[in-house]
This record gives structure tokens, C-alpha cells and sequence, in this order.
């Protein structure tokens, strides 16, 4: 009887001892050329119409990414570096065979947003092919 009664408390743990959690990919193979005209600012949206409105504060982050044809391409936030303000990362994402003639591709995301910033440095691969200095935020607009 007991133990029936202990085994879906231990139940929970044992996926922690089972499951294998998947890391986060910070360095991944990037097929992109090149890179330029990367925005950034922080923004506050309104996501209710009531008299006291409800909003969320985001991180936008804008750019191009010159890839070959047939390749996706996508940005997503990676780690934060703890300087002496902090640096966000982000990360260019490519995914497709790597080959066929260049492409510019318009990449945009949309992130939670820290306190302040230093500075945003776009990474693609294992290398920094982009850094935006000065991160309009909301009390700067």
C-alpha cells in the first residue's frame, strides 16, 4: 500500500533522471555572406483597448543577411554578455543546402527585453558579423 502511494510521487523526478534536455545551439553553421543595415529599439505595445490599456515591452531587432538561394534564414535571441552594460546577442540562423547564388534576405524578430543595453552583437556561426551601439529604448523616444 505504501508503495502505491509513493510511486506518483517519485514519478515526476524520474524524467529528470530519464530525459536528456536538449542544449541550447549557440554556435551553428552559417551560410551567410554577408550582413548589413541592422535596427534596433525597444517598443511598448498595447495589447488591450480598455480604459487602463494592458501592453508588452519587446525588443525589436531588424536587418539584412545576404544568403545563397534556396536557404532560410532567421534571427532568434541567444545569451546575454555581463559587461559593464549588458550585450544581447542575437543570432543569425540558416537553414538549407548553402549553395546557389546570393540572395539578400529582410530579417526581423521580435524579443524580451532587458533593463538596458550596452550594445546588441548579431553572431552567425561562431563570429560577430554585426554590432548595433546604440539601442533606442523607451524613456530615449
Amino acid at each position: 500500500m505504501r508503495v502505491a502511494l509513493l510511486f506518483p510521487l517519485l514519478l515526476p523526478l524520474s524524467g529528470c533522471l530519464l530525459l536528456n534536455p536538449k542544449a541550447m545551439d549557440v554556435y551553428s553553421p552559417c551560410h551567410a555572406l554577408s550582413t548589413g543595415k541592422w535596427r534596433a529599439h525597444v517598443a511598448r505595445i498595447d495589447i488591450s483597448t480598455q480604459k487602463a490599456p494592458l501592453h508588452h515591452t519587446y525588443l525589436f531587432v531588424e536587418g539584412e543577411v545576404t544568403a545563397p538561394q534556396g536557404d532560410e534564414v532567421s534571427i532568434e535571441r541567444g545569451p546575454v554578455q555581463q559587461l559593464s552594460a549588458p550585450v544581447q546577442q542575437i543570432m543569425v540562423r540558416t537553414d538549407g543546402p548553402g549553395t546557389g547564388a546570393p540572395v539578400v534576405h529582410r530579417v526581423s524578430g521580435r524579443f524580451r527585453p532587458l533593463k538596458r543595453y550596452g550594445a546588441i552583437a548579431i553572431r552567425c556561426g561562431d563570429g560577430i558579423v554585426g554590432t548595433i551601439a546604440d539601442v533606442p529604448h523607451l524613456k530615449d523616444q
